[in-house]
């Protein structure tokens, strides 16, 4: 399988694919070309946006997922995917970190 995009949701499921040095905050809303998607991005995983106790920080960083998610179906619109096709990656479950493949 060779999905047309891959979004990793969170810095444990973006450092499975990249490695450890992977940093979300300095890399999130990226496109990158990959070996396993024509495009590929990370962005925060929704829990952590829940959890930000300073609100400033939260209202910041629930418009910077926002954008990256229009990012993200901009990109597959480009590569004429679309939401259809939209399945977690292999070896995932509810509530942990992990990457959509479309």
């Amino acid at each position: 399988m060779k999905p047309k995009m891959i979004l990793c949701l969170g810095a444990t499921a973006a450092q499975a694919f990249l490695g450890p040095g992977f940093r979300i905050n300095l890399s999130r809303g990226q496109i990158f070309d990959t070996p396993w998607a024509k495009a590929w991005m990370a962005t925060f995983h929704p829990s952590v946006l829940l959890r930000m106790p300073d609100e400033r920080a939260r209202t910041q960083a629930r418009i910077h997922f926002e954008d990256d998610l229009r990012r993200a179906a901009d990109t597959l619109r480009t590569l004429g995917g679309g939401p259809e096709g939209v399945c977690p990656g292999p070896g995932t479950s509810a509530g942990r970190a992990f990457p959509l493949l479309v």
